[in-house]
């Protein structure tokens, strides 16, 4: 498909996006990804856009850039035991 030079997807989506980024090296795809996918994760409800320009998607890609590991997510809540245990923690002996 041949699309006009000057047409950037991540430039015209960016106002409509919750975030918009090109890939201009295989090097940074994972960096570019987690940042993607923390964006779809957190926050407001949105799309994103991340552009991979012709000339980059025909790259080569090594087998090492292939194992990506999400990161550890981080809940915002403590765990229904971490609450149980506080609240024992908090009370007197005698009422335990």
């Amino acid at each position: 498909m041949q699309v006009r030079p000057n047409f950037s997807p991540a430039r015209t989506y960016e106002a409509v996006s919750k975030y918009s980024e090109v890939i201009l090296q295989l090097g940074y795809g994972q960096q570019h990804n987690a940042r993607a996918f923390h964006h779809l994760r957190n926050g407001r409800g949105g799309p994103v856009v991340v552009e991979l320009p012709g000339d980059v998607g025909t790259m080569e890609v090594s087998e090492s850039a292939m194992n990506y590991q999400p990161p550890k997510r981080h809940p915002q809540q403590p765990s229904a035991g971490d609450i149980k245990d506080a609240v024992k923690a908090s009370l007197p002996p005698a009422s335990r």
